[in-house]
Formats: C-alpha cells, sequence, structure tokens
C-alpha cells in the first residue's frame, strides 16, 4: 500500500527551522498544503483564521510544554474534534505520558521517518 496522497491543510508548529522545511516540503509533494508556526501564539492565531480549513495540528510538544498544552486545549475548544499530533523526544512511558497532553490524536518520536509521518496523517485523516 502506497502512502495516502491528500489535497488536506496542516498547522504545523515546529520551532526547528529544519526540520519544519523538510516535514513542509514531503507534504507538499504528496499534495498537502501546509501553513507553518513558529511558536503556540501564532499557531492559535493561525488555528482560529483557518479552523474550517485545518484537517490535522502536529505541535513539536517540547519546544515550550506548557504553551503546548495551552495550544492542544485551546484547539480542542475550539474545536473538539480538531485531530493533533505531537512530536517529541521522549520514549513511549510515564514521562512522555506525563508530557503530552491528555486526549493527543498520535505521537511520533523525534527523529521521525518522514513516511511514518505521512502514515498517521493518512490513519487520522481516514477516520470518521
Amino acid at each position: 500500500m502506497g502512502l495516502r496522497r491528500g489535497t488536506e491543510l496542516i498547522l504545523m508548529v515546529e520551532r526547528d527551522r529544519s526540520v519544519k522545511d523538510l516535514a513542509r516540503d514531503m507534504f507538499h509533494r504528496y499534495g498537502y498544503s501546509v501553513l507553518s508556526a513558529g511558536d503556540a501564539g501564532e499557531a492559535a492565531s493561525l488555528y482560529r483564521q483557518h479552523v474550517e480549513e485545518i484537517a490535522v495540528v502536529m505541535i513539536d510538544a517540547l519546544s515550550d510544554r506548557a504553551r503546548s498544552r495551552d495550544l492542544f486545549t485551546t484547539i480542542r475548544r475550539i474545536n473538539p474534534r480538531a485531530r493533533v499530533i505531537a512530536t517529541s523526544d521522549i520514549p513511549e512511558g510515564p514521562n512522555l505520558r506525563n508530557t503530552l497532553p491528555h486526549g493527543i490524536d498520535g505521537h511520533l518520536r523525534k527523529p521521525y521517518r518522514m513516511t511514518d509521518l505521512l502514515n498517521l496523517v493518512g490513519r487520522l485523516l481516514n477516520r470518521e
């Protein structure tokens, strides 16, 4: 089975420019559109402006833990059905569960493979 192509809009919250550029380029190659934010405040503003268009939000959960949690809460208040992925360098286990907001839809450990990111986005977009 090949990787899912799409036309949906992804909101990516990532401070690391190289990660942001690589993921954005990969999403574009597979047909997705991308809005990029460097921090939680910018991301919340973009989400409010484009709530009807954004299909998936991808948050760098460790760029600022408190603000990442606040952003997740803000997004879910605006849209309880929002699909949210967190990325971090924390391995699966208690530390990860204590770091990520409860109810996150998916997690990828950094460094992640772009195919894993595409597969996770595809799974979230295919669910009802």
